[in-house]
């Protein structure tokens, strides 16, 4: 559980300035997923 609230306290830290909560929880998502974009170089 302590592991998952530092979690959403970094994407909060991360999110200030975005306008609504729906953005704040994809990002939360995003983090959360470690999800890789496999980027071409």
């Amino acid at each position: 559980l302590e592991a998952i609230n530092g979690l959403i306290q970094a994407v909060k830290r991360r999110a200030r300035g975005y306008r609504t909560t729906k953005n704040l929880i994809n990002m939360a998502y995003l983090i959360a997923g470690k999800l890789d974009f496999m980027l071409p170089t």
